[in-house]
């Protein structure tokens, strides 16, 4: 007899529950390595900068008129008075996890800023929006934040934090961004929601090899980075893709009797990771001449998403 479908998603929110337990030990682990390697990086940080989709994501899509929410049970079961925050996950997410590593708080989502004042001594902000990705395309149909959209929001809130903070001072608030991290956690998305997807939003890409899409997604993300380090990043921690053929909605609806992975989803979101890891990061390093203070930390959860020596990094 099949299973209920209600009784199946509790069986899987608790499965993942579990997990987030078991990788919030990892990530621990991780931040503290990530701490030793980015000592040389000046730190104390001055701001933490987000971009990302639903794994960095802090509750922009609350604020935001998109119809991809998460602010309902049981997202939030395991935060702070068991409230569902627009995390999309059951308690902290990776990113309250780096901000408490480096004793900082979190940043807050962009859209839950309402007023110039608020930008006064700030620490960071999050610009990340869940289901969308660095294609403008991905998750158009949720209307969430596209990278370019992000990338956007980023340049108002920096017109705010320069003039509250440092008007008529262009040294110091150079200064400012030069000791800010800003994390990139995106690309999922454009796999699940676009590549992946029978929508006939997505009609575009349909005769594209894996090796093509990855390309595009390559280029598209060399192009973003480039245009952070244009605005005054110059530090950065940059995550591949996940393994999204294990994730356990594609495990039940293609992996097989066994719930097994997809991996011919895998091979090809990995194609993408190659071509980040290999060409795209070291290329940016490359090219001194533009991009002179480029750091960044590379972070692999494609192979495990916090065990220190799968990091490749460039720092100092």
């Amino acid at each position: 007899m099949a299973l209920h479908p209600f009784p199946r998603l509790l069986y899987l929110f608790e499965t993942m529950r579990n997990q987030t337990r078991k990788l919030t030990f990892l990530l621990s682990n991780f931040f503290l390595f990530l701490l030793v390697e980015l000592a040389r990086a000046d730190q104390p940080f001055s701001a933490i900068f987000v971009f990302g989709d639903s794994l960095a994501d802090v509750g922009n899509n609350d604020d935001y008129p998109t119809v991809a929410k998460c602010n309902y049970p049981p997202y939030g079961v395991d935060y702070i008075n068991r409230e569902a925050t627009g995390r999309w996950t059951n308690g902290k997410n990776v990113i309250d996890i780096f901000a408490g590593y480096v004793n900082m708080s979190s940043p807050p989502p962009f859209y839950s800023i309402k007023s110039l004042l608020a930008y006064e001594n700030c620490s960071g902000v999050s610009f990340a929006s869940g289901s969308c990705g660095i294609l403008p395309i991905t998750g158009f149909q949720y209307l969430c934040l596209n990278f370019d959209m992000q990338l956007v929001d980023f340049k108002l809130a920096l017109a705010g934090i320069e003039s509250v903070n440092f008007p008529n001072n262009k040294t110091s608030f150079n200064l400012y961004m030069s000791r800010s991290i800003c994390v990139i956690i995106i690309g999922n998305n454009d796999y699940l929601n676009c590549y992946f997807s029978t929508s006939p939003l997505y009609f575009e890409y349909e005769n594209y090899t894996c090796s093509q899409f990855a390309e595009i997604l390559a280029s598209n993300m060399s192009q973003k980075i480039q245009e952070l380090y244009n605005l005054g990043c110059m530090k950065f921690i940059i995550a591949n893709i996940a393994a999204l053929g294990c994730i356990p909605y594609e495990r039940l609806t293609s992996g097989g009797l066994p719930n097994t992975c997809n991996e011919t989803q895998n091979d090809c979101v990995n194609l993408y990771n190659v071509k980040l890891r290999d060409e795209v990061l070291p290329n940016l390093t490359a090219k001194s001449a533009i991009l002179p203070e480029f750091k960044y930390v590379y972070i692999d959860i494609w192979n495990n998403p916090g065990i220190a020596p799968l990091i490749h990094h460039r720092v100092g």
